[in-house]
């Protein structure tokens, strides 16, 4: 059996991560492959997202983390079911 190498990435706040995001030039944003690379290169930390996370009973929720005329960041959230 073969143990593979794990590299730990340091988890970004979200804040960390949308100042990240605001330093990437205008044209990273119509290069899909290239935001998937971002994306999975600076991971956020879960924790840092809860005061974005809130629910409705009723309905999903958009939960706005950051906008720019490039970009509009945010968790959807919904009940199971």
């Amino acid at each position: 059996m073969r143990l593979e190498k794990q590299t730990l990435q340091k988890l970004l706040s979200i804040q960390d991560f949308v100042s990240e995001l605001n330093r990437l030039a205008p044209s990273c944003f119509s290069d899909v492959r290239g935001m998937h690379q971002f994306m999975c290169a600076n991971p956020v930390d879960p924790e840092t997202l809860a005061p974005y996370l809130t629910w409705d009973k009723q309905h999903y929720t958009r939960n706005l983390i950051g906008k720019t005329a490039l970009y509009a960041l945010m968790t959807i959230c919904w009940e199971p079911g």
